[in-house]
């Protein structure tokens, strides 16, 4: 196996890891008005001035589709402060996804409610509005549907079945762009239905580290969930392990690197899509790898780990995943399984492997975003190199 340079033999890929550099290059401008707001806007006052402020940008970014956002420290405590604010009860039910991050599902048992996972195709892992609904009892509060890497949910479908009641909340964490033809009209994912949460975690399109940002046209969950925030903030003396973040208010530099994420979101959009595509054509001559079965969206979709691929062991002398992986890492490809969703740790404990989403999570890769048609071709070129090198060896 040392042709796979696990030991001495030479790499593929020979960028240095991480191959991928996130976010992208900062410019002079950029630089001067962080140091700037270093020595003059440390006061807590302008702190909350500058998070209205970039609320406002990414409710333009929007295009002003919804009125009102929150800013909020971390994806799961905006999750945490929804709940409160419905006021749920023991015999009440949450429905979500078996794609999302567990840290989603270990924040939902501790909410005293009844967690349900939905399922999805089982060829394709796409996920249809029937795939939710047949989850939703008339003691559903809430249902949070995740926009997939490679499938856009169709959500106004799923208002029409499930109880008027009963709060939807988009999960955008994994679909910065991304949008769904309804009624041979565009719409974009966070416009269509009650709330739109997004993770501006530090390798996503939009970022400023591990903030999120809640956005809604219901004006009374908005004030709610900032008041509770808020709240929070000033209870110096909370007791330990409580929910909420005490740095409510942004900060400076948060706020600048989002700033620029939005001034630079057209151009990284544009350049992921364009790698997506490259990296689309250049696979085709790899038989044991291809696109999850995107839906008809997936070009417009841009996400964290936007390049999933599924591995088919049957072309590959049936090669356990694990394998795959290590020898992948030996010639220096950055890749990973998913290994931190709801389906692989719930799986793991032996719940959920009678679900579809259990055999298309264990034939999953992920690999880092490329933004850059130019920089990152390269990169690709060099990863197309790597599978090929496997493929090659392992049937000569």
């Amino acid at each position: 196996m040392n042709i796979f340079a696990l030991r001495w033999w030479k790499k593929v890929v020979t960028t240095p890891s991480p191959h991928v550099p996130w976010p992208p290059k900062s410019n002079i401008d950029e630089i001067d008005e962080i140091a700037h707001i270093r020595n003059d806007w440390l006061s807590l006052i302008h702190q909350e001035t500058m998070s209205t402020q970039f609320q406002w940008l990414f409710l333009d970014h929007l295009d002003n589709k919804m009125r009102f956002s929150v800013i909020t420290p971390w994806f799961i405590e905006s999750i945490w402060a929804l709940i409160t604010v419905l006021d749920l009860w023991e015999w009440d039910e949450i429905v979500c996804s078996p794609f999302a991050d567990y840290a989603l599902y270990d924040a939902l048992e501790k909410a005293w409610v009844t967690v349900k996972i939905h399922d999805c195709q089982k060829e394709t892992g796409q996920v249809l509005p029937e795939d939710i609904t047949r989850y939703v009892t008339q003691h559903t509060k809430l249902v949070i549907v995740t926009h997939h890497r490679w499938n856009i949910i169709d959500i106004p479908s799923i208002r029409q079945v499930i109880h008027k009641h009963t709060l939807i909340i988009e999960d955008c964490s994994y679909a910065h762009g991304a949008s769904i033809s309804i009624d041979n009209t565009k719409q974009m994912v966070w416009t269509l239905w009650d709330v739109a949460l997004f993770w501006l975690q530090y390798e996503k399109l939009i970022y400023t580290g591990q903030w999120a940002i809640l956005v809604t046209n219901n004006r009374l969950i908005v004030d709610c969930v900032k008041q509770l925030f808020i709240n929070s903030y000033q209870a110096i003396h909370a007791p330990q392990g409580s929910v909420f973040s005490q740095k409510y208010y942004l900060s400076p530099l948060h706020a600048i690197l989002w700033k620029y994420a939005l001034r630079k979101y057209t151009y990284t959009r544009q350049g992921s899509d364009k790698c997506l595509a490259y990296f689309r054509e250049r696979l085709s001559i790899v038989s044991y790898l291809s696109f999850v079965a995107w839906s008809n969206e997936w070009y417009t979709q841009s996400s964290w780990y936007g390049f999933v691929l599924q591995y088919n062991q049957k072309h590959l002398r049936k090669l356990p995943l694990s394998w795959l992986i290590t020898l992948l890492a030996s010639e220096w490809v950055e890749v990973r399984c998913a290994d931190d969703s709801i389906i692989e740790c719930l799986s793991d404990k032996g719940q959920l492997q009678d679900h579809n989403a259990y055999d298309i999570s264990k034939s999953l890769l992920y690999l880092p975003s490329f933004y850059d048609r130019y920089d990152h071709k390269d990169v690709i070129d060099q990863y197309i190199a790597a599978f090929r090198k496997i493929q090659l060896n392992l049937f000569c």
